[in-house]
């Protein structure tokens, strides 16, 4: 028999603040841009030897300089430090996301919000698509997403229903899917493995969103109940729950 601790009040905190693009998206056809200014004073008026020294031709750097838009893999031997009033976007697409996405509450929020009433979807061809959707009809959570992915992702929806909000964007897809591992559908949803741990302090909104999107209360019996079918979540939910002294008990429904 395993013994499993009820409690796990006791589990060291940790603090994931951000999350840096270039450091997880691997990719050659990442894109740097709002650092023109910092590219000109390297360049200095010298744009043969540039173009020697970094294995470019004239044309490509014109094309960059034109576009104000940069490889990231140049970038990284040009410049010491990307400053965080960069953007990064994938190549030929004009939807540019900061380059440090900023794990503040209302994000935090909007990721316990994906884990509850999210999904995402691909398609990789010729003219595919990458799309992240909240299933939402009230009023004051459809404005609070709007407005947590227009300040801190610098998105506006690509699509609007009656029932949910649409986005179209790789980078907020893999976001969710890769990133911040949240599973793309119901049944793969999860809480992040990352964020399993993170402070109290900070956790509680990523719980503050789930609940918005899946939560029902009863005051008479203090409780607060969700519905998943994913398996993992479940066992995700107990462990964070579990966190903060609270009790959790399962039912299942045929």
């Amino acid at each position: 028999m395993l013994a499993v601790p009820y409690n796990f009040s006791c589990v060291t905190s940790t603090n994931i603040s951000s999350v840096f693009i270039p450091d997880i998206y691997k990719e050659k056809d990442l894109m740097i841009s709002n650092i023109t200014p910092l590219m000109k004073k390297k360049i200095n008026s010298q744009r043969q030897a540039f173009c020697e020294k970094y294995n470019l031709n004239p044309y490509e750097l014109k094309n960059y300089l034109l576009l104000e838009n940069w490889p990231y893999h140049l970038i990284k031997s040009v410049l010491n430090k990307i400053p965080p009033t960069a953007f990064a976007s994938i190549k030929r697409d004009t939807i540019k996301l900061p380059v440090n996405l900023n794990l503040t509450e209302l994000v935090l929020w909007l990721i316990g919000l994906y884990i509850a009433e999210g999904c995402s979807r691909k398609n990789t061809s010729k003219k595919g698509y990458y799309q992240v959707s909240f299933a939402a009809t009230e009023t004051f959570i459809r404005n609070k997403i709007k407005k947590t992915c227009k300040k801190y992702f610098n998105l506006t929806p690509s699509r609007e229903t009656k029932d949910a909000i649409i986005y179209s964007s790789k980078l907020f897809y893999l976001f969710f899917t890769d990133f911040l591992p949240c599973g793309s559908t119901a049944h793969k949803k999860r809480i992040p493995t990352s964020l399993l741990t993170l402070d109290l302090n900070k956790l509680k909104y990523l719980l503050q969103g789930y609940f918005d999107g899946d939560g029902s209360t009863d005051t008479n019996g203090l409780r607060v109940s969700c519905d998943t079918v994913s398996k993992q979540l479940i066992e995700d939910l107990y462990f964070v729950l579990s966190r903060y002294g609270i009790y959790f008990k399962k039912y299942e429904s045929t």
